[in-house]
């Protein structure tokens, strides 16, 4: 190992990380290793984990919120009272919509990689 290598690899031994210190690929190798962790290097890694695992999946959307989502829909195109188009607005948000779409072109047979993200 190069002496900047060993240098950065002594910066995760300390407790003074930032909450959003990106560890290395070699850090990352020592900690799993068993070489060096602390409980403020495991809770950085576990809040990054909880992040890229919320990013990554989305939570299916429940069938009682997709009728909803549909019968508001329906209705503010049926009817010209404003109240249901508000509340079709309300529920069908950016991330469900996101999310309801992304299941149907799993389900039609898309590949996951070619589902932009």
């Amino acid at each position: 190992m190069s002496h900047e290598s060993n240098k950065a690899l002594l910066n995760i031994e300390t407790h003074t990380l930032p909450d959003d210190y990106p560890f290395s690929v070699d850090e990352l190798d020592r900690i799993i290793a068993g070489e060096v962790v602390s409980p403020h290097q495991a809770a950085i890694m576990a809040r990054e984990l909880k992040k890229r695992r919320q990013a990554e999946t989305s939570t299916p959307v429940e069938d009682d919120y997709l009728a909803n989502m549909l019968w508001y829909a329906e209705e503010s195109v049926c009817h010209p009272d404003p109240n249901y188009q508000c509340e079709f607005g309300r529920l069908a948000a950016p991330g469900v919509i996101a999310a309801v779409i992304r299941e149907l072109l799993q389900h039609r047979g898309f590949a996951k990689n070619t589902i932009p993200h």
